[in-house]
């Protein structure tokens, strides 16, 4: 995602290109040639834990029925 900030309201807009006419939502002035920042490194840094979350191993016992006991079989 990536973000421009308008000069003439001084508002942000976000998008999911950075290609493109782009105008500003709020005040509709023409914001293609303002320079745009990639905001996916800046939101990924603040939502990553410290430390990794340990997730609990949950270990679980499958039995099959053998082919001995099926209807049919010998």
């Amino acid at each position: 995602m990536v973000k421009k900030r308008c000069p003439e309201c001084n508002q942000d807009s976000y998008s999911a290109v950075a290609s493109g006419e782009w105008l500003c939502p709020y005040c509709e002035s023409d914001m293609t040639l303002v320079q745009w920042e990639d905001i996916n490194n800046a939101i990924s840094a603040r939502i990553t834990p410290e430390e990794p979350v340990k997730k609990p191993f949950l270990f679980r016992y499958i039995t099959w029925p053998s082919k001995k006991n099926e209807p049919g079989n010998i």
